[in-house]
């Protein structure tokens, strides 16, 4: 600038600087982004010449005087994406080798919205009385809300950073534009604020909505990867202070910083910072995960023995880091000319963070592995014939998970299916995180369990994601359903999760070190691959292998423990191709649903057996019915089940009963009980299969005289009776019979052992139904009274 009069008065210590100007500076026209006259041309970066700077995918170099002038290098970079133009700003500062410091700082300006005619301007930065910024680095840049910062890189006591308002440009006349070194642009500073830190470099975090500054510092010239002399601070511009925390020990030469959350662990930073000296070193970005927490003091201190990063390797010069609003495209920029060492130019150019990421970060490029592969690394053991039998009678093999496993708190088991494979036979068990211990964001795991060898069961728990690698947090997962090469489980969250997902057993990826903690700790994850709408909110799922459809059902809670049916139960059955939001379903079912299979039943045509598990708390027995029904027509939504028309066996269960799966060769029904040994009396998360034959549903009315009777059956007759029976079959114990009503009204009650006549009592007539209570087994026959 034309300086007129200069006076030092020493002693005062008292300095003084006039300009003249043809006009008030203030008072020059005011022009917006949208409106900058743009008088350069910037060229789009080749294929070839993104090949250099790889894995770049788009970027542009700066017209020759600029790609080579030595007078000014080019450090910061921000986006500023307006509605009328999309730019890319870049900050350059005067060089004192070239006596340019005087000149202080400018912003190039250059619209990028067509890649292909990229042009742009150089705007010169000037303070509230409008004199450059004498020796100024602008070593970092970024623009929000209307305001464009850079940090004050002058050595000192400058630990602070600039503010120019974009919507305050002013247009240099002519006949001022030799007062500012012939720029025909000039902005203003309008804040300034104080920072803990001498910062170097400037970015933002879009994610935590906070400010990023880093120092540069360097150790040594190539060798050294860290620094505690770098330190970097998060904050918020109108919160920040001399004081407010900050933290150090980084990596060394920090020319640029930027940072995300980590979208797969909401605990951690993904960190990213360009480190370069010199025009003839190669420059790094360096790729991180971090920690931040807590936060609140002055010099936290990295522990970089901790920290896992990749090192990407770039030409010299590499400066300023800077994500875009969208936190997938990445800008950095060179400074070094095509004069200052070989193969040097100032490129401007983007990554996409994909490409980008720190070790183990990206799941995409994870090691894919599948059932016959997987290691299994815990022990289950093998339920012996005493539990078994404290079960139920019906129970002819299962397992119980490690201590570890079946005491925890934190997780809950609620589903199972079962797969046989050429290599191993699972059983596969779903688990969700619980809320009341703050594991619900983990969401939902499954266990694979190798049954192949009853004496040496060998298992491991797989995390289930979803498309973005993200957990299912506060999924219940109440079933879980395996056909083919896919796992299905339903979404039990509110009402409108309407769904079910699926999962392609071919892809479980192997998590390797550097991203266990982004999957707490969980060696292998599990994708969705797909979501498929149902007509109720599924508690549970299973597969009918005579219709080949899947069944569903939802858990609805009338009562503690009295209540056998609610009218709010829903059900299902569908072919999987057939699923969607207006697919039927049926209403009005057995209360508190945990599980449901079926198939078709030999015995009455168009009627299916039906094996209904319901549950509710710690210390309630768990009751399993079978009963028979005619789910015909099936057609439409909201069918309602007559619950009097439906014929049922109770057999009683320790507390917990879930998900129940039907093997496809339909004699072995799978289930398990989700309580542990810290929850209630005697509870165990057992596994178990049990024997379809012993959980039958009441036979048909035989009309007629005494039929054979099958084992652990019970048979009446004559059936109809004028109010003489016998009720006959072959176990030795006694048992309670209760006979009821059409309408569910106890009318009779006695004990029976074996074969009992029952003599001429005063029945009107009408149907029946007897009610045969033995120990854990409850059966059910009906009866007509002439």
């Amino acid at each position: 600038m034309k300086k007129i009069l200069s006076l030092f008065l020493s002693l005062a210590t008292a300095f003084w600087v006039f300009f003249t100007y043809a006009q008030n500076p203030s008072n020059y026209n005011t022009v917006s982004l949208c409106n900058l006259d743009l008088n350069r041309t910037a060229t789009k970066l080749s294929s070839t010449e993104l090949a250099t700077v790889s894995p770049a995918f788009k970027g542009f170099v700066w017209n020759n005087g600029d790609n080579e002038t030595d007078k000014f290098r080019p450090q910061g970079i921000t986006d500023i994406t307006l509605g009328c133009r999309k730019f890319i700003a870049v900050s350059w500062y005067g060089r004192s080798s070239e006596n340019y410091e005087n000149r202080g700082a400018r912003i190039s300006f250059a619209d990028i919205s067509d890649m292909n005619n990229i042009k742009y301007r150089h705007v010169l930065l000037v303070d509230e009385n409008y004199n450059t910024f004498n020796n100024i680095h602008a070593g970092g840049l970024f623009y929000k809300d209307d305001t464009l910062y850079i940090p004050d890189t002058r050595s000192g006591s400058n630990k602070r950073i600039y503010g120019f308002s974009m919507s305050d440009i002013k247009r240099v006349p002519s006949s001022d534009q030799s007062s500012f070194y012939n720029y025909g642009y000039i902005v203003k500073r309008v804040v300034t604020h104080h920072l803990p830190i001498q910062a170097s470099t400037i970015s933002y975090d879009w994610d935590s909505d906070e400010m990023l500054v880093a120092t540069f510092d360097k150790l040594c010239t190539t060798g050294c990867t860290f620094n505690s002399a770098t330190t970097f601070s998060w904050f918020k511009p109108n919160q920040v202070n001399g004081s407010s925390p900050y933290h150090q020990n980084f990596f060394d030469k920090a020319q640029g910083m930027a940072s995300i959350d980590n979208p797969w662990n909401s605990n951690k930073k993904l960190i990213w910072m360009a480190s370069s000296w010199g025009r003839n070193n190669p420059s790094h970005i360096y790729a991180t995960n971090y920690d931040r927490s807590p936060n609140n003091t002055q010099g936290q201190t990295v522990n970089t023995g901790n920290l896992h990063y990749t090192a990407y390797q770039f030409p010299p010069g590499l400066e300023n880091l800077h994500f875009e609003q969208d936190k997938s495209t990445l800008w950095t920029l060179t400074e070094f000319t095509p004069n200052e060492g070989t193969g040097n130019n100032r490129f401007v150019f983007a990554f996409n963070v994909n490409d980008l990421l720190p070790p183990g970060q990206n799941p995409d490029e994870y090691t894919v592995t599948d059932l016959c592969d997987l290691s299994l690394n815990r022990t289950a053991t093998q339920l012996d014939s005493t539990v078994l039998a404290s079960i139920s009678s019906a129970a002819k093999k299962g397992f119980v998970w490690n201590n570890s496993d079946n005491s925890t708190l934190k997780y809950r088991p609620k589903g199972i299916a079962k797969t046989d494979l050429n290599c191993r036979d699972y059983v596969a068990v779903s688990w969700y995180g619980r809320s009341d211990e703050n594991y619900e964001n983990r969401g939902a795991r499954v266990s694979f369990v190798d049954v192949s060898d009853e004496e040496n069961i060998k298992y491991r728990h797989v995390l289930l994601v979803d498309e973005a690698y993200k957990t299912f947090e506060n999924i219940h997962v109440g079933a879980l359903m395996i056909k083919g090469d896919t796992l299905f489980l339903p979404d039990t969250r509110s009402s409108s999760n309407k769904r079910m997902y699926a999962f392609d057993l071919n892809d479980i990826k192997r998590v390797p070190n550097a991203g266990l903690e982004n999957y707490y700790n969980y060696r292998y994850i599990l994708k969705r691959v797909a979501t498929i709408d149902l007509p109720i909110n599924a508690s549970t799922l299973s597969y009918d292998w005579d219709t080949e459809e899947m069944v569903g059902g939802t858990f609805k809670k009338q009562c503690d423990t009295s209540c056998t049916f609610n009218e709010n139960s829903t059900v299902f059955w569908s072919s999987i191709n057939n699923l969607s939001a207006g697919a039927p379903y049926h209403s009005s079912f057995f209360d508190k649903i945990q599980g449901m299979a079926s198939m078709e039943n030999l015995l009455i045509p168009d009627e299916k057996i039906i094996w209904t598990s319901t549950s509710f708390g710690r210390n309630n027995p768990s009751k399993l019915y079978a009963s028979s029904y005619d789910i015909n027509p099936n057609i439409s939504p909201g069918q309602q089940i007559d619950t009097v028309e439906i014929d049922y066996n109770t057999f009683i269960y320790p507390p917990g009963l879930n998900d129940l799966y039907l093997e496809e060769n339909k004699d072995t029904l799978w289930s398990l009980t989700e309580f542990g040994t810290n929850e209630g009396s005697n509870n165990n998360r057992y596994v178990f299969a049990l024997g379809t034959d012993h959980i039958l549903p009441p036979e048909p009315i035989s009309v007629g005289v005494k039929e054979n009777v099958p084992s652990e059956k019970v048979n009446i007759y004559p059936n109809p009776s004028n109010g003489s029976f016998t009720i006959e079959w072959d176990k030795v114990t006694t048992a309670k019979i209760n006979i009821y009503n059409s309408i569910g009204e106890r009318v009779k009650s006695l004990h029976i052992i074996q074969e009992t006549t029952i003599q001429e009592i005063s029945l009107s007539s009408g149907y029946y139904t007897v009610e045969i209570i033995d120990g854990s087994s409850i059966l059910k026959k009906k009866l007509i009274i002439d």
